[in-house]
């Protein structure tokens, strides 16, 4: 999924520690919403939602969380 995001600035990839979704999904920080929408258009994942506080954003604006639903 990382290299069909030309254009934006991956700074990590690794295993969600969070509750895993049943379906892929895109998380923003406040701010970002646009920014997770293209990203997820990209994906094609329909799920974007802001980061509450049970999503550990870190210093991340935007996560993107893989499910087995993802075909990529």
């Amino acid at each position: 999924a990382a290299a069909l995001l030309t254009g934006y600035t991956i700074s990590e990839t690794a295993n969600y520690t969070g509750a895993a979704p049943a379906t892929s999904v895109v998380y923003y920080a406040e701010g970002y919403q646009s920014q997770a929408q293209s990203i997820a258009s990209k994906l094609d994942i329909s799920q974007v939602r802001q980061a509450t506080a049970s999503v550990e954003m870190g210093n991340h604006e935007v996560i993107v969380v893989l499910a087995s639903d993802y075909t990529g």
